[in-house]
């Protein structure tokens, strides 16, 4: 008998193990990566553990979201794929990245965040309860993360906040997006007693913070090596 990837029950029996599988791949390069000193050895291949995960993690979700019809999901994967994608194309390309690709992927992430947030507005008006809050604020914050890359994109080279910062908030974003869809499909079974809501919002709530402050001291150290350098010249 043919194996029928678009029959909803088929397609979580064999794509979620290996969503699962490669995204905790995803996340144990993304912790070595925040483990391992900025731009060694050890962190590349981190990081590039991390962005093979999350890619897989995506690629093995898509026949389960298309059987599933899932727009709650969906919408979560897309954040989560565009924070580590703008991540990586930021560390490849550094201070020459906002080309046009990067521009329109920047653009298409504020109308489909936007979208996501009105789809929660839409649920929560129809009585679906708290968990309709997590698509308002997953699609406001993508959106609101998309402008600040896309004006980062635009701005002159000399007015840009330093890339290694911007690389470290859009990577750290994906990480905590797939950390957060990973901790609630557990959560979920683990600790039925915790609202399915918090389980959602609290990671990002803890640890976004966390991330800015990381980034803004990055930030500082970047540009104090640069005018050290410049006043050294």
């Amino acid at each position: 008998m043919p194996l029928d990837l678009l029959d909803p029950e088929t397609a979580r029996a064999w794509m979620l193990p290996l969503h699962g599988g490669v995204g905790l791949l995803a996340l144990i390069g993304g912790t070595g990566a925040i483990l391992t000193k900025k731009g060694s050895p050890a962190h590349r291949r981190a990081g590039q553990l991390f962005m093979l995960g999350m890619a897989g993690a995506v690629l093995f979700a898509v026949p389960v979201l298309i059987a599933t019809g899932n727009l709650f999901l969906t919408g979560m994967g897309a954040f989560a794929a565009y924070m580590s994608w703008t991540g990586w194309r930021i560390a490849r390309q550094r201070a020459a990245a906002g080309g046009p690709l990067d521009r329109g992927v920047s653009g298409l992430m504020i109308v489909l965040g936007l979208l996501f947030a009105a789809f929660g507005a839409i649920r929560f008006a129809q009585g679906a309860g708290g968990l309709a809050v997590v698509p308002i604020a997953m699609g406001l914050g993508s959106a609101a993360f998309a402008r600040q890359h896309l004006r980062w994109y635009r701005a002159p080279a000399a007015a840009r906040r330093p890339w290694v910062a911007e690389h470290l908030g859009a990577a750290g974003g994906g990480f905590i997006a797939g950390l957060t869809a990973f901790g609630a499909a557990a959560g979920t079974n683990l600790l039925p007693q915790v609202p399915e809501a918090l389980l959602w919002l609290a990671p990002a709530a803890v640890l976004s913070p966390l991330l800015m402050r990381w980034g803004k001291r990055v930030e500082a150290e970047t540009k104090a090596k640069r005018a050290s350098s410049t006043s050294s010249s």
